[in-house]
């Protein structure tokens, strides 16, 4: 067997090894932007999603990834995003740290 990484990995650091199907994903994430959509609290009328797809999603659902952003894409809302290498984040009381594997949405309200 083999391991892709895409990025460094310093010898000691601690590693989360993705283990998961493509549909639990695509479903995961449309769910992250239904959450979104529910959370808004704008114009109706206004609304955009921002999406911060992780890189390794990419690789990892391969044809299927077109299948995330139609789960993601509610309403025909328009949508700006970018698939980087991971984010940076924590929730308020821990610390900030490095995230891979991850689907970001958030729903914004446009001028």
């Amino acid at each position: 067997g083999s391991l892709s990484c895409m990025g460094d990995v310093p010898e000691g650091v601690f590693v989360d090894i993705l283990h998961g199907r493509a549909d639990d994903l695509i479903t995961a994430a449309g769910r992250a932007s239904t959450l979104a959509n529910l959370a808004f609290q704008g114009s109706a009328k206004h609304r955009m999603i921002l999406l911060m797809d992780c890189i390794s999603r990419v690789q990892y659902l391969g044809n299927r990834f077109r299948e995330e952003i139609q789960a993601i894409h509610h309403d025909r809302l328009p949508m700006l995003g970018a698939c980087p290498i991971g984010q940076v984040g924590g929730g308020g009381k821990d610390p900030i740290e490095f995230h891979t594997n991850t689907a970001v949405v958030g729903v914004l309200e446009r001028p």
